[in-house]
């Protein structure tokens, strides 16, 4: 539905769009609708611990996670986002001459995997693909 210049969206599309957010969510979630980015910009500001490790996890979501995949729904999020998001992490590295290492890669996975753990365990997620990715 498209709502013009200055016009509100009508109170039906905005009751519509509600219960979408609520069939998308995850059981009993009290999310709604979040993206794979806003979950990781909460995850890290709750995160605590060595200031090493958030600032290493920060710079794999800023340079990798939140750039690739950052706009895909978290309930939505796949195995194969996952692949193929890795694959153009590995394809734009060599077009530059500037390879990964198989350890950087494994690191993001990691960071990956410990981000959709959270969500798994808070709420906003009902599946950690990370997890299941070879």
């Amino acid at each position: 539905m498209h709502h013009g210049p200055g016009t509100a969206p009508s109170t039906s599309f905005r009751r519509r769009s509600k219960a979408l957010v609520q069939l998308r969510a995850p059981s009993g979630s009290r999310w709604g609708l979040v993206t794979v980015g806003e979950w990781f910009t909460h995850w890290l500001a709750t995160r605590t611990g060595a200031a090493s490790t958030i600032s290493g996890y920060a710079s794999h979501v800023r340079l990798y996670l939140a750039l690739y995949v950052g706009m895909v729904v978290l309930a939505e999020l796949s195995v194969s986002h996952l692949q193929a998001m890795f694959a153009r992490i590995a394809r734009e590295h060599q077009a530059r001459g500037t390879p990964l290492a198989a350890a950087t890669l494994n690191r993001i996975r990691a960071t990956l995997r410990t981000a959709l753990n959270a969500a798994l365990r808070r709420g906003p997620a009902s599946d950690n693909p990370a997890a299941r990715m070879e």
